[in-house]
């Protein structure tokens, strides 16, 4: 009997049984990925077209192919130190920061109505001219109302000439420009410009002096520049000479330093700011002193007159505060605690303060007492996101503003589902355990406050005794890590002492080694929860066992890392981190048993500010000021992508990958968070 291998039949039913489970097969297979990139093509279509027209401003006009959602707002910020702040007419806002922009705001919207690179602004008593000084040496007169360039001042007999910085003060109705400026750190230059006849009235080098403020009379005759930090010049700006001399200014506290001269609506008096814990008015017209007006502490660098010179308004060490004229004298009025402040000005009954990138407002209330603290905007809030942190559900990102208020955005829509007041002041740093039972937050307020984040309840709270920066929690959710000021350390220098608190009632449980070094990064706890990594004596990254806070390793000789700050973030074999030293632009990969790097990351320039570990433990990203945030290739060292997340000279101060390693998110220096989808770059 002939046995036959049976032949196998292929009919059409069975190929299209074979080409049906194939697609169903690799249908079932990529459903996750195209699930992802149909959501991150909704949220991309769904991106503010306000917001996406800043970004793009800020990007040069070009937003990351990857970018797929902007969570915040550009409202009212600068990406760095804002400088003059000045109220228009038309209900809006001019500012000037460090980035080197000049920007109009819309008091209605809190929108950006204009932007432009500019190294100085002021503008007319009336607030109807802005004057802003372009690095080329010229100075546009804008229109506040229509929003346009009226006209362009040149010097005809120095066209083209760059001025490094540069002062400008006009008068009443923006006929006469007083510019001040200094050439290459040469000696200081005053031009008196006509603006109507848009020449020169006056060019003169004073001698001994400075003119980083100025006032100018309604009229346009006379003018001010300071000389010798003590006194006050009045020339005429016809020909520059000087008429009298208001000071010197008594200060028996050491040197002088004037910041900032304002002329009363009347011309009757004149009111000077400094270091000294008092504004000087003077009689303008004999330059004698008349009275000072204490404003505390801190000084009176910058202030700003109410309109009927019965108020004034400062920025200390306290934030805005109030000095209200009464029968008897001045009377200190309630302000608000939103530190110091760097610029003010004062119109109607809305003041404007800078403080560091941002913008605030005030509306003073009719009993004139006191002022709402950070007056919002119609449209949207005025506050920066500080911090931000991903749940590990992978279904929350939550974030903490300059405003004290915590959101919290949906990862599947990138739609903030959730917010609450959580500190009095900013929220400096925000933290999630590991197993998602506890949000932390740290404020400038100097609390520490561990909340219940599907409820919002507060846990406890460790009070005013911990500054804002370093603070870590145990991946079980159970251990705060943190940092106490116990006053003056070696060398004069602050001295700190970690402590560890219950995450349950705020109380100390263990004291860890006392440090005699500021740092500014969060404490570094390993996976498994069994070791810390902070900053010790020497500067350098100590390695802490937490079942006995002893040292387990030191990495103070060689190398030395982590003098000004320390970024370090573990690996899931609880014997690497990878750590970084704020102000280079090195990361070094250690590990507890050899006293060498295993491994060094340069990113080319700038200082390195956070560091994020991919969950894979293969991808590293890193941030920081003046350098675009980097995605390197462990393994290999290799470099994979770059992404400038705003102006070159710009800081990025956060960076984080989501759980499943998806997206990886950034704060940039104007308060706003870019999340960025990865699929298709995680490529060695």
């Amino acid at each position: 009997m002939l046995w036959k291998i049976p032949r196998p039949r292929f009919g059409l039913r069975t190929l299209l049984a074979v080409v049906t489970i194939c697609a169903i097969g690799l249908a079932l297979y990529d459903r996750q990925g195209r699930l992802r990139d149909w959501r991150n093509a909704q949220a991309r279509a769904q991106i503010d077209p306000y917001e996406r027209s800043v970004a793009q401003a800020e990007h040069q006009g070009r937003l990351p192919n990857e970018l797929v959602a902007i969570l915040g707002d550009s409202r009212l910020k600068h990406w760095n130190w804002i400088g003059p702040v000045k109220i228009l007419a038309g209900e809006q806002i001019a500012t000037h920061g460090d980035d080197g922009l000049v920007r109009f705001w819309d008091l209605n919207t809190g929108q950006q109505r204009q932007r432009l690179a500019a190294i100085e602004l002021t503008a007319s008593g009336d607030r109807k001219l802005v004057f802003v000084a372009i690095a080329d040496g010229s100075i546009q007169v804008w229109d506040a109302r229509a929003g346009k360039v009226n006209k362009t001042l040149m010097d005809a007999e120095q066209p083209g000439r760059t001025y490094q910085t540069a002062s400008l003060s006009a008068n009443h109705d923006g006929s006469v420009l007083v510019a001040s400026s200094w050439d290459h750190n040469q000696a200081r230059e005053i031009t008196v410009w006509d603006v109507s006849e848009g020449a020169p009235r006056h060019r003169f080098n004073p001698t001994e002096g400075s003119a980083s403020s100025s006032v100018i009379t309604r009229d346009g005759k006379l003018f001010t520049w300071s000389k010798k930090h003590t006194q006050i010049q009045v020339a005429e700006t016809a020909t520059g000479k000087v008429v009298r001399t208001i000071g010197p200014i008594a200060h028996e506290q050491g040197d002088l330093h004037l910041a900032q001269i304002t002329l009363s609506a009347d011309e009757t008096k004149l009111y000077v700011g400094s270091n000294l814990a008092a504004i000087v008015v003077f009689d303008w017209n004999t330059g004698t002193e008349i009275e000072r007006i204490k404003v505390g502490g801190g000084g009176a660098h910058r202030f700003a007159l109410a309109g009927d010179e019965r108020a004034v308004a400062f920025g200390g060490t306290r934030g805005l505060s109030v000095q209200r004229k009464w029968l008897h004298g001045w009377m200190h009025s309630e302000g608000d605690a939103a530190g110091i402040l760097n610029s003010l000005d004062w119109q109607g009954d809305l003041i404007a303060g800078a403080k560091e990138h941002e913008l605030y407002l005030w509306r003073n209330s009719q009993s004139f007492a006191h002022y709402s603290s950070r007056w919002r905007l119609q449209g949207g809030a005025t506050s920066a996101i500080r911090s931000f942190a991903f749940h590990p559900d992978g279904k929350r990102l939550f974030t903490g503003d300059s405003l004290g208020q915590v959101a919290v955005w949906e990862v599947r829509t990138w739609q903030r589902v959730k917010s609450w007041r959580a500190h009095e002041r900013a929220i400096e740093r925000i933290l999630i355990s590991r197993d998602g039972s506890k949000l932390v937050t740290s404020g400038f307020d100097e609390n520490l406050v561990v909340w219940n984040p599907d409820t919002a309840d507060e846990v406890c709270v460790v009070r005013n005794n911990c500054t804002s920066h370093p603070v870590g929690i145990s991946n079980d959710g159970e251990l705060l890590a943190a940092d106490t000021y116990k006053g003056k350390g070696l060398h004069g220098g602050a001295a700190y002492e970690f402590a560890v608190y219950s995450a349950r009632t705020g109380k100390v449980v263990q004291a860890a080694e006392p440090i005699n070094h500021g740092h500014y990064r969060t404490p570094a706890w390993s996976p498994d929860g069994s070791r810390l990594a902070l900053v010790g004596r020497t500067s350098s990254p100590v390695i802490f066992d937490t079942s006995t806070w002893k040292p387990l390793a030191n990495f103070g000789k060689k190398p030395r890392i982590g003098q000004k700050s320390l970024s370090a973030v573990w690996f899931s074999d609880n014997r690497r981190l990878a750590i970084a030293d704020g102000g280079r632009d090195e990361v070094h990969v250690l590990d507890i048993g050899q006293p060498q790097p295993v491994q060094t990351i340069r990113a080319g320039s700038g200082d390195i500010q956070s560091l994020a570990l991919h969950p894979s433990d293969d991808w590293l990203a890193l941030a920081g000021e003046n350098m675009p945030v980097q995605l390197w290739h462990l393994p290999t060292g290799k470099h994979i992508e770059s992404w400038q997340i705003g102006p070159p000279e710009g800081i990025v101060s956060q960076v984080a990958f989501s759980p499943d390693g998806h997206y990886l998110a950034a704060v940039n220096g104007n308060g706003t968070v870019y999340v960025l989808a990865l699929d298709g770059l995680l490529v060695p």
